[in-house]
């Protein structure tokens, strides 16, 4: 950056100032007497790049602007790295309007407006903002001190801004981590105590499930045996009348087959022997008897004797298949009694299995929960089905026998299903809340599951940024290393220069701290152990090696530098040897500012500044009165 204008109104001591036409390269010099003005210079130019002055800030503008006017500004014109003239304007009034705009004044394109837009552009034209300014191309009037070693400006001098700046900006992430792995190890413990407190026994539901499909499955059971044994002794009452009607009447039948038989037998016989065997003795002998008793036989009986011996052989088959009938049909109602009995049977076994046994861990959930076990005593019961049972199987049981069974079973049973939907409720209302339980012990492992991953995920980032700040530390060591190196180089060739050859050589440790070498002493003697006039020389010409340091870190190109009064404890030779030395200290310094009360004579300035105690106008360059 080359200052090529510098314009004001109504700021410090100043009611108009514009110093105008300035060199790019050479020595400008500030003189004048104490309170002339010259200090405002350097402060009009501070304010006007930076928005603020070395020795005063925008909390009080009132202290800016000049005595009795209500507003200032400063317009400050300038050559940028690139090589581009841009035009910087600040405004203030007295009620605290602060207002800045920033030109490329060969387009006369507006680049920014606003104080913080108009800054933030030119740190991006110059490649530096205030901090480094003062520290490096503006000195004040102060003495001439050692920087501090650990100071942003050192450290964008050096290289290692940007890398601290990460650096810190990683650690700061790296402490925003840990806080959250922090918080997140809480609340991951949080998550596993109350899954602790939930104390789930993965046992538990399949044991709830298996008991409960037991139950279910002794329920259905139960109401199958009830149900055959319902329609078994309806059947029962239904056919066991006909069973036994038809069992009567195939006695009747078989009766009357041997009355029909006997009767077919002595038919067929006398017929037989009269007309087959009529002169046989028996023939003559049977004749002979029915004669003696029916006279009349041989008109009135003998035509009948074929007919009935038909007939009570058709009487006699008719009774023999009726008898077959009735028994067959007495045969069919007998297996059907023999099923009715197997229910009673299959019913009988379920109300001895009474209530299903369960597991231990069942049982005593079901004592917990006020569902004792019930003791049933069916002995009497069972022995009467037994005999029943027999009875029905004999197709002897009378069916109100049988209903009455069957419906002291219907009773019992239905008892023990009164009980088992009892055990099936309470199984059902835990198997819920344990799905509830489980699902909500899901959630927290899932949960869990999602902070441990994000536990590690953050563990990742801090070894990560932990991993990262080391190798930027080692960098910026390397660099620091390598800066003070440069620096003791850059000095160490102005010094001879600055102190006419009677120190050459020194030495910067990582603080900063100097050390000078005496040829006198033929040693390196300590800071403190040289003349004030050599500490400010020595300090010289070490700022002005950090000055070229910044130069080329930041490739600001040629750069300006402004001295406010820095010589105010030399003497006159050293003020004059070291106005002769400055200009050809560095090709990057090319536009040297000078403030003093006085220069030695012989001062050969390219610009010139003469300020007076009464002026209150100053207006230097072509058109200047």
């Amino acid at each position: 950056m080359i200052i090529t204008r510098i314009q004001s109104e109504d700021f410090l001591k100043y009611r108009k100032l514009d110093i105008r036409d300035l060199p790019e390269k050479g020595l400008i010099t500030v003189g004048g007497a104490n309170e002339s003005g010259k200090t405002s210079i350097g402060e009009t130019l501070c304010f006007g790049l930076f928005g603020r002055t070395f020795t005063l800030d925008l909390i009080d503008p009132r202290k800016l602007i000049r005595w009795g006017a209500a507003r200032c500004s400063v317009t400050v014109e300038f050559k940028g790295r690139d090589g581009k003239l841009y035009e910087v304007t600040r405004y203030l009034d007295d009620e605290g309007g602060y207002g800045a705009r920033l030109l490329q004044a060969d387009e006369g394109i507006v680049l920014a407006k606003g104080p913080d837009d108009v800054d933030k552009r030119l740190r991006e034209l110059n490649g530096f903002g205030y901090d480094e300014f003062i520290e490096s191309f503006y000195l004040a009037q102060r003495e001439l001190t050692t920087p501090h070693p650990h100071s942003h400006t050192i450290k964008v001098m050096a290289g290692i801004a940007p890398l601290t700046e990460v650096a810190e900006s990683l650690t700061k992430a790296s402490e925003k981590e840990e806080n959250i792995v922090e918080s997140t190890g809480k609340d991951f413990q949080d998550v596993a105590k109350r899954y602790h407190d939930l104390e789930i026994n993965e046992k538990w539901k399949p044991a709830l499930v298996k008991s409960r499909k037991k139950f279910d499955e002794a329920r259905k059971q139960k109401a199958s045996a009830l149900s055959d044994l319902d329609v078994g002794a309806s059947l029962y009452e239904e056919t066991a009348p006909v069973v036994w009607k038809s069992q009567r009447m195939s006695k009747l039948l078989f009766a009357l087959s041997i009355v029909a038989f006997t009767a077919a037998a002595l038919f067929w016989v006398v017929w037989a022997t009269l007309n087959l065997m009529p002169d046989s003795p028996q023939g003559r002998a049977l004749a002979d008897w029915l004669q003696a008793f029916f006279p009349t036989w041989r008109d009135q009986l003998q035509p009948l004797l074929q007919p009935l011996a038909w007939l009570s052989t058709a009487v006699f088959g008719l009774s023999l298949l009726g008898v077959w009938l009735m028994n067959r049909k007495a045969e069919r109602f007998r297996a059907q009694a023999v099923l009715v009995a197997d229910d009673l049977k299959k019913a009988a076994l379920e109300l001895a299995a009474t209530i299903p046994a369960t597991p231990k861990i069942i049982a005593r959930f079901f004592r917990k929960k006020g569902v004792e076990p019930v003791e049933h005593d069916y002995h009497a019961l069972l022995q009467e089905i037994g005999a029943v049972q027999q009875a029905v199987r004999g197709l002897s049981a009378k069916p109100e026998q049988l209903r009455d069974v069957t419906d002291r079973i219907d009773v019992e049973i239905a008892q023990q299903t009164q009980e088992i939907e009892q055990r099936l409720d309470v199984l059902d209302k835990e198997i819920k809340h344990e799905n509830k339980r489980l699902a909500h012990a899901d959630g927290l492992k899932t949960i869990q599951a999602n902070l441990n991953r994000k536990l590690k995920d953050h563990q990742r980032r801090i070894k990560v940024n932990d991993t990262a700040v080391s190798l930027l530390d080692a960098a910026s060591h390397h660099l620091s290393h390598r800066f003070n190196r440069e620096v003791l180089l850059l000095a160490g060739e102005a010094l001879p220069v600055f102190t006419q050859g009677r120190y050459k050589h020194l030495k910067i440790d990582e603080n900063l701290d100097v050390r000078v070498f005496s040829n006198d002493k033929r040693d390196f003697m300590d800071f403190d152990e040289t003349s004030s006039g050599t500490q400010r020389q020595i300090m010289l010409s070490l700022r002005l090696a950090m000055t070229q340091e910044l130069i080329k870190n930041i490739e600001a190109g040629r750069q300006f530098i402004f001295f406010d009064e820095p010589f105010a404890f030399f003497d006159q030779e050293r003020i004059r040897n070291t106005l002769e030395q400055l200009p050809n200290i560095s090709a990057d310094i090319a536009q040297i500012w000078l403030v003093a009360q006085e220069f030695p004579e012989g001062t050969v300035a390219d610009y010139r500044i003469d300020c007076h105690q009464v002026t209150e106008e100053l207006m230097t360059g072509r058109g200047s009165e």
